[in-house]
């Protein structure tokens, strides 16, 4: 234990500690993840067929989402399915506050660790989260971010960054912003202002396609409870970078239906990412405080 607390601290780090932050909170983003080397490597059974069968299902959602046109279909059957479903695709969680701990594992390009994100968000106005390892023996980092600002520090590294949010954004794909990433963490779909381009009425599953500057989103929806399904996240182009999310285990809390279990799949050009996440103690409409502050004699970068 010590001598991973001791790694966990005085490894070999990139200076990206923002992109640590970020990728902590939001590991399963189209980005490759920054984090890898800053918390300890823990070993993760996982047979080589199952990881195989999660390969080739990105893959699939990959050219899935690249072969299908950009279908902006005019037919009568088309528009009266996207009429239908209308109160089910733009459905989104209703709240003030939002307060969750999510355990998270991570596998890739042959790394495996655990961590946990406790999080705490008040709606379009903050989002706040502190990270430990080793089953909370290990502060690693603190971050407050609102839609204008950031202040992150890196306790592992005693360091502390702050700024516009647009010096974040350095590190993040681009159109992703704070609300994209209070989207992520809720489950609601990304890019809330998308446009529909496609719908399709499938055996169990209504499929619908939509398009926000460089990104294709494609959501399915379960027809027994209309809950979402999976979401695809491509971005357009020849970069290669897209990410499968399957949601499962929905729980009704506090008169919201939220998915608890989340396995997330990214392709990042020839990096292959899993991640399985798992929420607990999630809260709605609770009154939060956002506690923040800097130790002395951190390094502001």
């Amino acid at each position: 234990m010590k001598k991973l607390i001791k790694k966990l601290r005085t490894g070999n780090y990139k200076n990206n500690s923002i992109a640590v932050l970020t990728m902590l909170l939001f590991s399963f983003s189209i980005q490759s993840c920054q984090l890898i080397n800053r918390l300890p490597r823990i070993k993760i059974e996982r047979a080589s067929d199952v990881q195989q069968n999660n390969n080739n299902k990105v893959d699939s959602a990959l050219s899935s989402i690249k072969s299908s046109s950009v279908i902006r279909d005019t037919s009568d059957t088309k528009k009266e399915l996207i009429k239908a479903t209308k109160a089910i695709w733009e459905r989104r969680l209703n709240y003030k506050t939002f307060t969750t701990k999510a355990k998270m594992q991570y596998e890739g390009d042959g790394k495996s660790f655990d961590f946990v994100a406790n999080i705490r968000i008040q709606k379009d106005s903050v989002i706040w989260v502190n990270v430990t390892a080793l089953n909370g023996l290990v502060q690693v980092a603190r971050a407050i971010i609102t839609p204008d600002s950031f202040k992150a520090v890196v306790y592992i590294q005693k360091e502390v960054y702050q700024g516009p949010i647009s010096k974040a954004n350095d590190f993040l794909p681009e159109g992703i912003d704070f609300f994209s990433l209070q989207n992520m963490l809720l489950g609601d779909p990304v890019f809330n202002k998308a446009t529909i381009t496609d719908a399709k009425d499938i055996p169990a599953f209504w499929s619908f396609r939509f398009e926000q500057d460089n990104y294709i989103q494609q959501l399915s929806y379960n027809k027994t409870d209309s809950n979402l399904n999976s979401a695809q996240i491509l971005t357009q182009g020849q970069d290669n970078k897209a990410m499968n999310i399957i949601f499962s285990n929905y729980e009704s809390i506090n008169q919201q239906v939220f998915s608890d279990t989340r396995k997330i799949n990214i392709v990042n050009g020839e990096h292959r990412l899993m991640i399985d996440m798992n929420f607990v103690n999630t809260t709605f409409d609770d009154l939060l405080s956002f506690p923040f502050s800097i130790p002395r004699n951190y390094t502001l970068k």
